[in-house]
């Protein structure tokens, strides 16, 4: 009788393949874990609350400093705002830096989302508020007759038949500084005041230009002189050889000076447009749409943030019997209260 063969393995062949299977299988988890990918991260929970103006004002942040890749992998970057109305929010490289750039387009605020891309698709995003301010204008004067609205240094000659259209100052000493105040305070936030200005075809040492300053004396550092003039500038006090614009702004401790030679400067006898303001901070000097000067001011009493008293000025160099020209002035600004 054949006797036939049992095909039941041994139990000791059936626990080494499953042991087997089972080293396998961690294995495998074990390459797959190694070469699996970590998603960036966030370094910070949002991103700095943003103020922008609509115009000649924009913020930018550098962006590798909010997000970390586990991996080191390269991230790529994008942004989005929820208001497109109100900001708008780009990437861009500038000098080698991946930089978010927010631009304002109308008042209001909105919310923007920078967010970070490695190679494999792994995301972070973070977010952040942005707050649009619109300036609106206080007032304008167009010189166009007599007016009551400024006050002007006893020693000046002023006279509006000399160029129809226009306030125009006559040099009568040589070294004489014209000064014109508007008789009403201003308190603007966010401030711009613009101004057009020329000095007389064929004159020299003369500047014209615009002058802030508090309505009051402060009782610890007396009166805050902010100033922006064109022309040939020839001042002692400051290093301006060859220069055809000067600023100079003294406000307690703080005081600073810049000068320089630019072709957005018109040349002597024809009217350049002047901008002078502070926005979130920042100084700022423009002739027409060119920047000449930009610098952080400190604060006193709330000038020169709030821009009070808007003032002409004009310096007559060593020839006398010259003229100068204001053709208008307007002051931009957001209401104090708003602009907080």
């Amino acid at each position: 009788m054949k006797t036939m063969l049992s095909t039941t393995r041994p139990k000791y062949v059936l626990r080494g393949l499953f042991r087997w299977l089972l080293l396998v299988v961690l294995l495998s988890s074990l390459v797959a874990c190694g070469n699996g990918n970590g998603p960036p991260f966030a370094k910070v929970d949002t991103l700095p609350a943003t103020k922008v103006m609509t115009e000649r004002s924009r913020q930018e942040y550098y962006v590798a400093q909010y997000f970390r890749d586990p991996d080191h992998d390269p991230l790529s970057f994008s942004a989005s705002v929820e208001d497109a109305t109100v900001a708008t929010a780009v990437v861009e490289d500038k000098n080698d830096s991946i930089t978010l750039v927010i631009d304002g387009v109308a008042a209001g605020e909105t919310i923007v989302t920078l967010t970070a891309t490695d190679p494999d698709g792994g995301e972070a995003e973070i977010s952040g508020r942005v707050l649009v301010f619109e300036r609106e204008l206080f007032w304008r004067d167009d010189f166009d007759r007599a007016t009551t609205d400024w006050s002007f240094n006893f020693n000046s000659f002023h006279s509006y038949e000399e160029m129809p259209g226009y306030l125009s100052v006559y040099n009568r000493y040589s070294y004489y500084l014209f000064q014109g105040v508007r008789n009403d305070n201003d308190n603007a936030a966010y401030w711009m005041v613009s101004m057009s200005v020329a000095v007389e075809e064929g004159s020299t040492g003369q500047l014209v230009g615009i002058r802030s300053q508090r309505a009051f004396r402060s009782p610890d550092c007396g009166t805050g002189i902010l100033w922006a003039m064109v022309g040939e500038v020839d001042l002692g006090e400051v290093d301006s050889a060859g220069s055809n614009w000067v600023i100079e702004y003294r406000n307690c401790d703080d005081e600073g000076a810049g000068s320089g030679n630019s072709a957005a400067v018109a040349p002597i006898g024809e009217f350049s447009d002047l901008h002078l303001g502070v926005t979130f901070g920042i100084l700022e000097l423009y002739v027409g749409e060119t920047l000449l000067f930009s610098q952080e001011v400190e604060v006193e009493e709330g000038w020169p943030l709030i821009h009070t008293k808007t003032g002409l000025v004009g310096f007559g160099g060593e020839e006398i019997e010259q003229w100068m020209y204001f053709d208008w002035a307007e002051l931009w600004g957001v209401p104090p209260e708003e602009g907080r």
